[in-house]
């Protein structure tokens, strides 16, 4: 009798996770239809959600690899995976070396890391000029706005718009005018910022809707993709959560 009744609770844990997890995926393609899931994997990812994830054919990002590794979910993860962010030539170089080294045939693909900081343009302008001489592809570039914050105040979805518009006029246009290499598309890492159901809309309506990326700043714009950790991590309490009180004005 004992036993049966952790089976059953067990199980509906279980149901209840998948339909949290469920709601996420759906407030997604309810409030950011034009952007692209992806997960971030850590040690504590847990083994049920990595696969309903797996299911739902999300993007896993591995974050704690260096360079971080991105597994498509229209790809077997068995396979050479050559999809990288690198944050630096070094990483490239790596990247490219350990391909020839194990006889992998195809051509990495690059997601470049920036930061919304003058201290990172010529690094990111370094990583363009190393990607255009050798004819590597580049998928786009990934940012997150850690440096928004003290570390006592999070930063507001309002710091995602700053930081797009920052990327554009900086990097990605300056560059693209002068190497001919645009950017197909610019991952915002919200792992550990986007943590309620909430932020969700917020980031849509304080953030992308405000933003010359979506709103016609050019003719061809940039696929999104948003990387989520610990919305989905914690996606219980953020059921819970979800109808807390609007935080910005």
């Amino acid at each position: 009798m004992y036993s049966r009744s952790i089976s059953v609770s067990v199980s509906f844990h279980k149901l209840y996770h998948k339909a949290c997890h469920n709601n996420i995926l759906e407030q997604l393609k309810r409030q950011l239809p034009f952007v692209r899931p992806c997960y971030a994997v850590t040690n504590g990812s847990s083994q049920a959600t990595l696969a309903f994830l797996r299911d739902k054919r999300v993007d896993m990002v591995y974050p704690e690899l260096r360079p971080t590794v991105i597994k498509d979910a229209r790809t077997d993860f068995t396979m050479n995976t050559n999809e990288f962010i690198v944050r630096n030539v070094a990483d490239i170089r790596a990247c490219a070396g350990a391909g020839a080294v194990t006889g992998h045939s195809s051509t990495p693909l690059f997601w470049i890391k920036t930061a919304v900081s003058n201290d990172r343009i010529e690094p990111t302008r370094e990583m363009f000029e190393y990607i255009w001489a050798n004819k590597y592809i580049l998928n786009g570039i990934v940012f997150d706005i850690d440096n928004f914050t003290n570390g006592y105040i999070p930063p507001t979805m309002y710091c995602y718009k700053i930081a797009i518009e920052y990327i554009l006029r900086n990097m990605v246009l300056p560059f693209e005018r002068e190497y001919g290499i645009q950017t197909p598309a610019i991952m915002i890492d919200g792992t550990e910022h986007i943590t309620k159901l909430r932020h969700l809309a917020e980031l849509r309506c304080y953030a992308l809707n405000e933003t010359t990326v979506i709103n016609g700043f050019r003719e061809k714009k940039p696929e999104l993709r948003l990387i989520l950790g610990r919305l989905f991590d914690n996606s219980l309490v953020a059921e819970r959560d979800s109808i807390a009180f609007h935080e910005y004005p």
